[in-house]
C-alpha cells in the first residue's frame, strides 16, 4: 500500500484527501504545516508527498527545499490555487514532480498521482540494479576478472509492475512492500480508513 503525506494547514483540505485516498486503496498521513511535513519524511517510509504552497512560514517553497534535501528522489506535488501557477511552475524547477490546481478535478489528481508513482518506483528499481551491478562487478574485479565498477546513471526505461496496470485489487497497492511501522517513528493514530501524523513536539 503506497504511503502519502498530505501537507496542507487547512484541516478540511487534509480530510477530504484523507477520504479520497482511503477509497482508492492508499495509506493517507497528514502534516499540518512544514515542519510537521520535515519530520514525516525523516521518520516515515513515504512514498509521495502532497504539499500546499501557501502556508505560514516555512511555506511550501521553503518546505519543498528541506524536502529534497532529505530524499532528492522523493515525489513532492504541489497544491495551489489558480492564481500561483507560476509560482508552482517555480517550484517545478526546483524539484517538485508536478502542481495540481485546487479546487481538485478527480481524474486529474489521479493521473498526477499515478505520474509520481512510477518515477518513484522506475528511480528506486535503477538504485537496486545499480548497487547489485556494484556488488556483482565489484567483486568480478576483486577475482580479477577485469570488471569496471563503473555503472550507467540511467539503466533503462522501465520499472516495476504498477498496480493500476497489472489488476491490483487497489491502486494503492505498493507492490512488494509490507507495512510495518518503523520503530521510533512519530506518534500515528489509525481509524478505519486512515492514518493521521502527528509530528513529535
Amino acid at each position: 500500500m503506497y504511503r502519502i503525506l498530505i501537507v496542507d494547514d487547512e484541516e478540511t483540505v487534509r480530510y477530504t484527501l484523507k477520504q479520497f485516498f482511503s477509497k482508492y486503496g492508499f495509506a493517507p498521513y497528514e502534516a499540518s504545516g512544514g515542519a510537521e511535513a520535515i519530520t514525516a519524511v525523516k521518520s516515515l517510509d513515504l512514498d509521495l508527498i502532497l504539499l500546499d504552497l501557501v502556508m505560514p512560514k516555512p511555506d511550501g517553497m521553503e518546505t519543498l527545499l528541506e524536502l529534497k534535501k532529505i530524499d532528492p528522489d522523493m515525489p513532492v506535488i504541489m497544491m495551489t490555487g489558480q492564481g500561483d501557477i507560476s509560482t508552482a511552475v517555480q517550484a517545478i524547477k526546483t524539484g517538485a514532480y508536478d502542481f495540481i490546481t485546487k479546487p481538485f478535478q478527480t481524474n486529474k489528481l489521479i493521473q498526477v498521482i499515478q505520474g509520481g508513482l512510477e518515477r518513484f518506483e522506475l528511480r528506486r528499481s535503477v538504485k537496486q540494479l545499480q548497487t547489485s551491478l556494484e556488488w556483482i562487478f565489484g567483486e568480478s574485479t576483486a577475482m580479477g576478472g577485469g570488471h569496471s565498477t563503473d555503472t550507467p546513471n540511467r539503466l533503462g526505461q522501465r520499472g516495476d509492475s504498477y498496480p493500476w496496470r497489472d489488476g491490483y485489487r487497489q491502486i494503492g497497492d505498493r507492490p512488494g512492500h509490507s507495512q510495518p511501522e518503523q520503530e521510533g517513528a512519530p506518534a500515528v493514530s489509525s481509524d478505519q480508513n486512515s492514518r493521521h501524523f502527528r509530528a513529535s513536539r
